[in-house]
């Protein structure tokens, strides 16, 4: 009996899913490894890493430059990548690294400032309300007004 279309998606969805999960459970057990942590969380993003994994830990990533390490296995949709970023861990090409204080005090002053967020052009006014002709209808479907006019028909339309 031939697969249908829909069998061989639901199969290769199944395959991603599968080398996502290995992923995330090996770069977390390797994090777990080195910060000497159980309950350790990876963070994807730059900023939160450095916020959440690199401070506390003092534990920085160590990629070739051509690689973007920091990429969350979930925004990876092919097999093949998966497989390619977890050979990559496996063999040591991308790792974590263990800092001195010393050593972080220097990394972390070679460091780009961040960025301030920009400050909103109408801070400390209330902002202006929709008018009611521009208001989605979802808000008003389930709240009705219980008017006497309403509560009146009500009581005739049983």
């Amino acid at each position: 009996m031939p697969r249908t279309l829909k069998q061989k998606g639901a199969h290769y969805g199944a395959g991603v899913q599968t080398a996502r999960e290995e992923l995330h459970a090996f770069v977390r057990q390797k994090l777990a490894d080195i910060t000497e942590e159980d309950e350790v969380k990876m963070r994807w993003t730059p900023s939160s890493f450095l916020r959440f994994v690199s401070v506390p830990y003092h534990v920085i990533l160590v990629a070739p430059t051509n690689v973007d390490a920091l990429v969350n296995p979930s925004q990876l949709s092919s097999v093949p990548k998966l497989q390619d970023c977890l050979d990559r861990w496996r063999s040591g090409e991308i790792h974590f690294q263990k800092l001195s204080d010393a050593d972080f005090v220097l990394y972390t002053a070679s460091l780009p400032e961040p960025e301030e967020k920009k400050v909103r052009v109408d801070k400390g006014r209330r902002r202006p309300r929709r008018p009611v002709e521009t208001r989605s209808k979802k808000r008003t479907r389930f709240k009705q007004d219980l008017t006497p006019e309403f509560v009146d028909e009500q009581q005739y339309n049983l």
